[in-house]
This record gives structure tokens, C-alpha cells and sequence, in this order.
């Protein structure tokens, strides 16, 4: 990860619907906006949003991995609506662009709907294209 004015930027994922249920690696995420390296439309109707150095299937991060591959990118696929690709990479271009430049969070896909007290609240997403936090692929779940 390169220094540069988004240094202190992070997107937030999360992909339960109960806080109750973020028990595990694959449920939330905290990516800091400066390793994001790219896009990419995985279908009609989701995008990926690849990061740099999770180190998917590396020994070291994942005992279970059975390679000892390093720098390869992790992923996080968020729901979108069909056929709204293009309006969804510009929303995050722009979310990226937007200020302020230093320390800060913003929630790109919330999927949690229940709070641990049990009460329940609108899920989050950073744009109305975004429906969904479909997918978090990380260094230590390992999953695809």
C-alpha cells in the first residue's frame, strides 16, 4: 500500500444481517480506501472491489492454505442494481474522490438490519445502485 491523501480512508462492509452473527473473518471489513487497486463487474448485477495485500490462500495469513503464493488480491463483491454497472463504479469513483481527504469512515454496504439489543434499523449502502454486501474475500477465510 502506497502513501497518498486517502491514507487515512476506510470502507466499511459488513454481510449479516444481525450484528450478532459478525462472529467470523468473512462477515465485516474495514479496507482502507488507499489499497484499493481496481473494479470489476463479476455480472450484471454484482462489482468487485479488489484490494492489495490480502494475500488470499498465502500459508503465512491462512495456516490452512495450501500455497505459499503472496501478493495476490482480496475482494469484496457488493450487490448492485442489474444492468446499473456503470453507474455503480461512478458513485464509487466519486465516493472515492469525495472529501474529506484524512481520517475517515465511510459505510459502502451495511447489510446488518438487527442491532445486538435485537432492535432493527435500515440496512446501509453509500449509494441507492448498492442493494447488497454479496461477498468478502480476505486473507484469512480463504473463501471465493
Amino acid at each position: 500500500m502506497t502513501n497518498s491523501k486517502y491514507t487515512d480512508r476506510y470502507w466499511y462492509f459488513r454481510n449479516v444481517a444481525d450484528e450478532d452473527d459478525d462472529d467470523y473473518t468473512g462477515d465485516s471489513l474495514m479496507l482502507p480506501v488507499a489499497s484499493i487497486t481496481g473494479f470489476y463487474a463479476s455480472s450484471t448485477a454484482k462489482i468487485r472491489i479488489y484490494y492489495e495485500g490480502a494475500r488470499n490462500s498465502n500459508t503465512y495469513l491462512n495456516p490452512a492454505a495450501t500455497d505459499t503464493i503472496d501478493g495476490q488480491n482480496g475482494y469484496v463483491e457488493i450487490g448492485i442494481t442489474t444492468g446499473k454497472t456503470k453507474e455503480a463504479m461512478r458513485a464509487l469513483v466519486g465516493i472515492i474522490n469525495s472529501g474529506p481527504h484524512y481520517n475517515g469512515v465511510t459505510v459502502i454496504a451495511d447489510d446488518s438490519t438487527t442491532d445486538f439489543d435485537g432492535s432493527t434499523r435500515a440496512a446501509v449502502y453509500a449509494d441507492p445502485v448498492i442493494i447488497s454486501c454479496a461477498a468478502i474475500n480476505n486473507s484469512y477465510n480463504g473463501a471465493a
